[in-house]
């Protein structure tokens, strides 16, 4: 049996160690223009742009895989048509800008695509990073990648040109079943509508650290049955309409810090102030008087106002009186109207 036994063994070593073993990343040479990492079913790309023939190139250079990350940076005003297309089918796509000024995602003049033949089934994250958008910008250059019905989508945006969300912006992604939107450092003047009966799937919003002085209810999913998230701190927001928050059944964050809000409004916050978890106010300059009343009751355990030992409680603006107290010292009895001045 001894004779028999280790000729096999030995026959399926050889085998194994033989065995052709498939690379996911494309073979690398002196003239690529992409840095091809793999890891399981996942490649990493790092590539660098310039104009002409190297992004055409740099298409040609990708191979399928599974699961892609890809990064870009460099010099281009738009992409090849069919830049993607080697791609293929994939389950996750996660695509990066980096330090880019873009007249467009794709090549203007006729033809294809980038996104031609190109699919993800499970997850597909878009990040700016250092990005410069022209005023022409035309989102709906994104709605030609095939997504999903149960795929998840995010774009992220951070410290880059972004001046106006237009409504194409939503049409872009309106099969993508989006799921977060960050536009944080965009010098975002004002927000899109969001498609009224649309976008319930988005579960975080956040477009903090912009221009944005007007915030609407138009501005969120109605219904926003899984919104759980919302951040408009570091604006110019100044009033908080009413009906803001209505039909937001899943609210459980909101950050509206360090805007000129002086009135924190009951009947604002009155749908959701029961089942929210922290409401973020540092840096505001509170008016404390009778409308501050109602959210008292709530302050020691829902209300976030100083953010660590950088930030001290907040403390009241007016009436003069008032001044040196954080809202979290009062009582009701500290709060009225009396003295109040209309404007």
């Amino acid at each position: 049996m001894k004779l028999l036994f280790w000729p096999v063994v030995l026959s399926i070593e050889i085998l194994f160690v033989t065995r052709p073993i498939t690379s996911l990343c494309p073979p690398q040479d002196d003239t690529s223009f992409c840095l091809c990492t793999e890891s399981t079913d996942t490649c990493f790309y790092s590539c660098t742009a310039s104009f002409g023939a190297s992004l055409v190139s740099m298409g040609e250079y990708f191979n399928p895989c599974p699961r892609i990350k890809l990064s870009l940076t460099g010099e281009a005003n738009f992409l090849p048509h069919g830049f993607f297309t080697k791609f293929g089918d994939m389950r996750s796509f996660e695509f990066t800008f980096s330090g880019l000024k873009l007249d467009s995602l794709t090549d203007p003049s006729p033809g294809p695509s980038v996104f031609q033949d190109t699919s993800v089934s499970d997850q597909w994250s878009l990040n700016f990073n250092w990005v410069e958008t022209k005023n022409n910008w035309n989102w709906l250059d994104f709605s030609a990648l095939e997504v999903g019905n149960t795929a998840t989508t995010s774009f992220y945006s951070n410290i880059s040109k972004i001046d106006n969300m237009n409504s194409d912006f939503y049409s872009a992604f309106e099969n993508a079943n989006l799921d977060s939107i960050v536009i944080g450092l965009a010098g975002l003047k004002s927000l899109a509508d969001v498609p009224t009966g649309k976008y319930s799937t988005l579960v975080n919003m956040n477009f903090e650290k912009n221009e944005i002085q007007e915030i609407k209810r138009s501005h969120f999913p109605r219904p926003a049955t899984n919104l759980k998230s919302i951040s408009l701190s570091w604006n110019k927001i100044r009033v908080l309409p009413e009906n803001l928050f209505t039909e937001m059944p899943e609210l459980k964050y909101i950050d509206i810090s360090a805007n000129p809000i002086s009135v924190l409004p009951e009947m604002t916050f009155k749908p959701i102030i029961s089942s929210l978890n922290r409401l973020y106010v540092i840096n505001l300059a509170l008016s404390c008087d009778c409308q501050l009343a109602w959210i008292l009751p709530y302050w020691e355990t829902k209300v976030i106002d100083s953010g660590g030992m950088a930030w001290r409680p907040r403390r009241c603006k007016e009436p003069t009186h008032l001044a040196n107290k954080s809202v979290g010292e009062l009582t009701v009895d500290n709060l009225n109207c009396a003295d109040r001045v209309e404007a």
